[in-house]
């Protein structure tokens, strides 16, 4: 009797493993399509001069998570690679570029025009969060951990570690500025 049971019950969650499986796969094929007629006809709605802009933006917002221009959306879209082109642009910070409509293309902002300034901002930022991170386990290396003061340093503990992947944060979207620069300019 005690098998029987085992073994329906293993069954069971076979049965119950495999269909949900198959809805998982299902579900991601059935998105993929779904994604794809949208993208047709959005795309058919871009090159429409009867569609409003704001539709067209708000089309770009629903496809991407972003809001951009139309002639940002068209400049990447006309790119060799526009799936790539437009996650890169999604890694990068916007404080670190633009894109001018009059030029048609995307610039540094003046803090970071000159690529030694790029250079040493990256550095910079990677030193920060050596330091800020080392700073961060100090009070424990240090001192040790007092339960008097835990929380005390806990607190220290924190606020340097938040400052350390902030740094992290901005030497990475600087890196990944740069490579979309390197595609957008192919």
């Amino acid at each position: 009797m005690d098998i029987t049971i085992k073994i329906i019950g293993a069954v069971g969650g076979i049965f119950a493993l495999y269909k949900i499986l198959i809805e998982i796969f299902l579900a991601k094929s059935s998105r993929r399509r779904e994604e794809y007629d949208f993208s047709k006809k959005y795309l058919k709605d871009l090159y429409d001069d009867k569609v409003h802009i704001y539709v067209k933006e708000k089309g770009f917002l629903a496809l991407t998570g972003q809001m951009r221009s139309v002639l940002e959306i068209k400049h990447l879209l006309e790119k060799r690679s526009p799936h790539e082109a437009i996650e890169q642009l999604a890694l990068c910070g916007k404080e670190i570029f633009s894109f001018d409509s009059k030029l048609g293309k995307y610039c540094w902002s003046e803090k970071l025009n000159s690529k030694v300034t790029r250079k040493r901002k990256k550095w910079g930022y990677l030193a920060l969060y050596v330091i800020f991170a080392l700073l961060c386990f100090d009070q424990f290396f240090t001192h040790g951990i007092k339960f008097q003061s835990v929380i005390t340093q806990v607190i220290y503990s924190i606020s340097f570690l938040i400052i350390a992947i902030a740094s992290l944060i901005k030497h990475e979207n600087l890196k990944e500025s740069e490579k979309f620069f390197e595609l957008i300019n192919k």
